[in-house]
């Protein structure tokens, strides 16, 4: 009788830890629930192309794929907006970039900055459809085929709502970015809706001429300006920020690539998750 009750009581004490002690699934689904509250970082390079500070390009995207933490290596991840018709021709710098993307996985997010570069105000919503599945085909099927291109940059960080959304939904994009002017950011909505409007209001060249690299306390300022009300930001990059006299002289300007991965440091320091466009919208739908 004495050995059942103490059989009984040793049961019970089980049971209840294993009610107090969460379980692998729980500690998952609270380490999901807990990343959504973790603040995000989308960096995005505009205009890669061909023949256009090529060598910049490549080494602005290796900073985030070689990126280290304590000599381990953490790759981040990057947007970067690819010109379609100038994309193409210059078969090292292709493949360059081919090779970086794809080792990123799904750290590394291509998306259409459209294929002519001009000012989509000016065209119908057939001839957006058109050029925007041009992208799809031309660019991401043919040199990205392990990539979903959801995200569209607006040439000129300019569009129409009435006539560019619906041309984004008919060619099956859903991420649109364009870029905040200062004091005034339009339609900075929420991630989950569809399209989600995620523009930039962080620049590492800033706002005004020449658009030379900003020191990382200041452009970490902005990042942390548009964190405090969305929880998320978007920093804004272009390849002759980090030549040496843009854009005239295109070598690689070493000490404004040391300040891009400074500021890389001090999103993660400061408990920053960096994702691309589609990371950040399927963390919240």
């Amino acid at each position: 009788m004495l050995r059942k009750l103490f059989l009984l009581i040793a049961m019970v004490v089980v049971g209840f830890s294993l009610l107090a002690s969460p379980t692998l699934a729980d500690t998952h689904a609270e380490s999901l629930d807990g990343n959504q509250t973790v603040p995000k970082v989308v960096f995005r390079l505009d205009d890669v192309q061909d023949g256009y500070c090529n060598e910049a390009q490549q080494e602005i995207i290796k900073v985030f794929a070689n990126y280290s933490v304590d000599d381990k290596s953490t790759p981040q991840s990057i947007s970067i907006g690819i010109i379609g018709n100038s994309f193409g021709k210059d078969v090292p710098h292709v493949e360059e970039i081919k090779e970086i993307m794809t080792n990123l996985g799904d750290r590394g997010e291509v998306v259409s900055h459209s294929m002519t570069h001009d000012d989509f105000r000016c065209k119908t919503i057939r001839q957006q459809v058109k050029e925007l599945n041009d992208f799809k085909a031309i660019i991401g099927d043919t040199y990205f085929p392990d990539k979903t291109v959801r995200t569209f940059i607006p040439p000129l960080n300019q569009y129409c709502e009435n006539t560019t959304i619906p041309a984004m939904t008919q060619a099956g994009y859903d991420i649109l970015s364009a870029q905040c002017t200062e004091g005034f950011c339009y339609n900075e909505g929420d991630p989950s809706s569809n399209p989600a409007y995620l523009p930039a209001a962080a620049s590492t060249g800033g706002w005004d001429g020449p658009y030379e690299i900003q020191p990382a306390n200041t452009i970490f300022a902005e990042i942390q300006k548009q964190i405090e009300k969305n929880n998320w930001s978007v920093v804004m990059m272009h390849p002759y920020e980090f030549t040496v006299n843009a854009p005239e002289n295109t070598e690689v300007k070493h000490s404004a690539i040391e300040t891009l991965r400074e500021l890389i440091g001090m999103c993660l320091d400061n408990g920053y998750e960096l994702v691309t466009y589609t990371q950040l919208v399927d963390s919240v739908r």
